[in-house]
C-alpha cells in the first residue's frame, strides 16, 4: 500500500473488496447459475463455499461440480474450504456421522474425557485424526476431492478460477 486511507471512488459498489460465502449445499443446483449471476451483478468477484466432507460423500447428483461449473460460467472465481470447520453451519462440522458415532475416531484430553466443540451453531465432539479410521476416510475425502477438482478444470479448460484452496478446522 502506499500509506494512504483507502477510500472508495462516490459510485463504486462497497461489495467489489468483499468475497461471499456461499452454502451450496442448501441452494438447489439448478439456482446456482441465477443466484451467483445476481451476486456478481453487486460487484462480488470471487465466492467462498465450505465443502462439507459428509454431503461430499453422499452426494449422488454431483452438486459439488455443479457449484464450480456455474462460478465458471457466471466469470466468477472460487474460494474453497475443505472441512471439518468448527462452528461452521453443517452437522459435525460436515465430518460423516458415521466417524463420529465410534467412540475411538473420538478426541479425548488428558483424562480421557472427549473433548467437544461448544461453537454454535454446531455442538458436537471433536474427532481425533489420530484415528487410523478418521485419518484414511479423510484421505479418501481429499483424493475424491482433488479428482472432481481435476475434472472441472479439465471440463471448463480454466482451473484459473480456482483461487485458492484451503483447509481449515
Amino acid at each position: 500500500m502506499n500509506g494512504k486511507p483507502f477510500k472508495r471512488k462516490e459510485n463504486e459498489r462497497f461489495s467489489q473488496g468483499i468475497h461471499c460465502f456461499v452454502n451450496y449445499w442448501e441452494l438447489k443446483p439448478s439456482q446456482y447459475e441465477a443466484k451467483l449471476h445476481e451476486l456478481a451483478l453487486k460487484g462480488v468477484k470471487v465466492v467462498c463455499t465450505f465443502i462439507p466432507w459428509a454431503h461430499f460423500e453422499t452426494d449422488i447428483h454431483h452438486s459439488l461440480r455443479k457449484f464450480l461449473r456455474a462460478v465458471h460460467d457466471t466469470r466468477l472465481n472460487v474460494r474453497l474450504f475443505v472441512m471439518p470447520a468448527a462452528g461452521v453451519h453443517y452437522p459435525n462440522a460436515g465430518i460423516p456421522k458415521d466417524l463420529v458415532i465410534n467412540v475411538a475416531n473420538l478426541a479425548v484430553d488428558r483424562n480421557g474425557q472427549l473433548i467437544h466443540n461448544r461453537t454454535a451453531p454446531n455442538i458436537f465432539t471433536l474427532p481425533s485424526f489420530s484415528s487410523p479410521e478418521l485419518l484414511k476416510a479423510f484421505g479418501n475425502y481429499l483424493l475424491k476431492l482433488a479428482s472432481v477438482l481435476i475434472e472441472t478444470g479439465r471440463e471448463t479448460k480454466n482451473r484459473q478460477f480456482f483461487e485458492d484452496v484451503g483447509a481449515t478446522g
